[in-house]
């Protein structure tokens, strides 16, 4: 079972398990990895963009999708060595994304077929 060492905050780990991640989408709601990290560690989005010296428009952005690759931000994580590597952080933000976009079309497709 592949385990994703996403960083750490006051000394606990962030994991991504990837095994049965698809069926774990499927009945939770899935948080934006970027999300959890802040929220993790207690963070507005506008303390996290101080703390990172990067935008609030990039920390914000990249919560709510607007950005697929935010490199930025996760370089900044890996920096400040709140994760350990960016790169892993951009695949679970893309299989985020991929969630997120295979839930909204579902949820369209329902509200047409209402319809």
């Amino acid at each position: 079972m592949p385990v994703f060492l996403l960083g750490r905050a006051e000394g606990q780990e962030i994991r991504t398990d990837t095994k049965g991640e698809d069926q774990q989408m499927a009945t939770s709601k899935v948080q934006n990895p970027f999300t959890a990290i802040r929220k993790n560690l207690g963070l507005t989005i506008r303390d996290m963009a101080q703390a990172l010296n990067i935008c609030f428009l990039t920390v914000s952005q990249t919560e709510q999708g607007l950005i697929a690759r935010p490199r930025t931000y996760a370089i900044a994580l890996e920096r400040a060595g709140i994760i350990d590597n960016a790169e892993e952080l951009i695949k679970a933000h893309l299989k985020w994304l991929e969630y997120n976009k295979k839930a909204k079309l579902e949820e369209l497709k329902r509200k047409v077929s209402a319809l």
